[in-house]
């Protein structure tokens, strides 16, 4: 994985070891929960950009779309960490 690009632009296969997936839907305001990223990747074609998994997510509670993606770089302290969000 190219650590000079940003995050949301690798592919979810090029991400797939080296990021953490959480998800929060916008609209009940259910709390963010862990994405399992093998689970996605077998739901989602693997070249699928990061930035466009949100848009394939739908809330478990409420059934809405309007759901907030959140990556995490994985072994990052906890001053390294890059927290990234799309709305």
């Amino acid at each position: 994985m190219d650590l000079t690009k940003p995050a949301h632009l690798h592919s979810l296969a090029e991400a797939l070891d080296c990021l953490d997936f959480g998800a929060s839907c916008n609209d009940c305001k259910k709390g963010a929960h862990r994405l399992d990223a093998k689970q996605l990747l077998k739901r989602l074609r693997p070249n699928i950009l990061v930035q466009d998994i949100r848009l394939r997510l739908r809330c478990s509670k409420c059934g809405d779309k309007n759901v907030m993606l959140t990556t995490l770089w994985k072994g990052a302290t906890m001053s390294e960490r890059m927290l990234e969000h799309w709305k």
